[in-house]
């Protein structure tokens, strides 16, 4: 019972504190400025655009088709830290709310507001909106890679573009593909030779306009990361069971010029061979906290995992530890 009144007074007071020192919100409402009530936009990539709520620490936007009284799709539910957004929509009938938040509060939603994407043959200001995959995606480079998009109203047909480089605009091109008519397009392992930053790019084509590019980038990382080296305990250290022991080890870098994010795998043994070993993997670390259940010899290793699973070289030098 004492624990639980001290826990409900440590949550009563971070709340409270939270609320003191944030701007209070209630009954505040942001100011839209774009789109309005009932416009009409001749672009599919919406520009949804509001001015700064003092306090707010992000705004809460909300996205539905056709309208919040008969929803059929809820395209958007996203919290934003600045005072704008950019959303590609099909043509159609869409409305979206939005309100200020912070840590303690929230105001008034702003909103309902309709508003209807028109379905113009003009692609000259329309994007293609791209699916898969994600934006700064890292690719060890081993395999194929499928990227696929959503069809663009008004669009006959699709142009795709691989380039390297430091950006898009400005990177080597690779390999371009005209007059396709599916959503999809496989790209060799052949052209993921070189660890690099790729871009590739999609636009739409029709008889009277071309779209702009719409593009992301791949970052092939194929470099081993260095080998770890055991830094503590010592090799040959005696512990008491009841004792967490705090484990530590260098990281080293990664020497590529893609450096896709390097976790460790840490794993322990009761025979130097490590026959038979318990491993944790994907620590962010540096080091490790950990208590042994059981008395006797133990060997200890780390080695080091890249975010597109290449590894290092060797293991840190097993470091034997009693438990006593």
């Amino acid at each position: 019972m004492k624990n639980s009144l001290y826990l409900f007074l440590v949550f009563l007071s971070i709340t409270s504190c939270n609320a003191i020192f944030e701007e209070d919100l209630t009954g505040d409402t942001p100011v839209v400025i774009i789109p309005s009530e009932n416009d009409t936009v001749y672009s599919n990539n919406v520009h949804f655009k509001w001015e700064e709520m003092k306090g707010a620490s992000f705004y809460n936007l909300q996205i539905v088709s056709p309208n919040f009284s008969d929803i059929d799709a809820y395209i958007l539910d996203s919290n934003i830290k600045i005072t704008e957004f950019f959303q590609i929509l099909e043509p159609g009938n869409y409305a979206f709310r939005l309100r200020a938040e912070n840590g303690g509060y929230q105001s008034l939603y702003a909103g309902p507001f309709n508003f209807y994407v028109d379905s113009i043959e003009d692609l000259s200001e329309q994007f293609v909106s791209l699916v898969s995959p994600i934006d700064q995606i890292f690719i060890n480079g081993a395999s194929n890679l499928t990227v696929t998009w959503q069809n663009l109203f008004a669009a006959d047909e699709y142009e795709f573009i691989l380039k390297i480089g430091d950006t898009f605009v400005s990177g080597s091109v690779l390999d371009q593909e005209f007059d396709l008519s599916s959503l999809s397009k496989i790209i060799p392992s052949s052209f993921w030779d070189v660890e690099g930053t790729y871009f590739w790019g999609i636009r739409a084509v029709n008889l009277s306009s071309v779209s702009p590019y719409s593009s992301r980038q791949i970052n092939v990382d194929k470099t081993q990361p260095n080998n770890p080296a055991a830094i503590s305990p010592a090799n040959d250290v005696t512990v008491p069971i009841a004792s967490p022991v705090l484990f530590k080890w260098a990281m080293g870098i990664d020497p590529g010029t893609v450096n896709s994010p390097v976790t460790s795998t840490f794993e322990i043994s009761s025979d130097i061979s490590f026959t038979d070993f318990s491993a944790i993997p994907d620590i962010d670390t540096d080091s490790l906290s950990y208590t042994f259940p059981t008395t006797g010899n133990f060997w200890w290793r780390v080695k080091l995992v890249d975010g597109v699973g290449n590894q290092s070289s060797f293991y840190s030098t097993a470091r034997k530890i009693t438990i006593e």
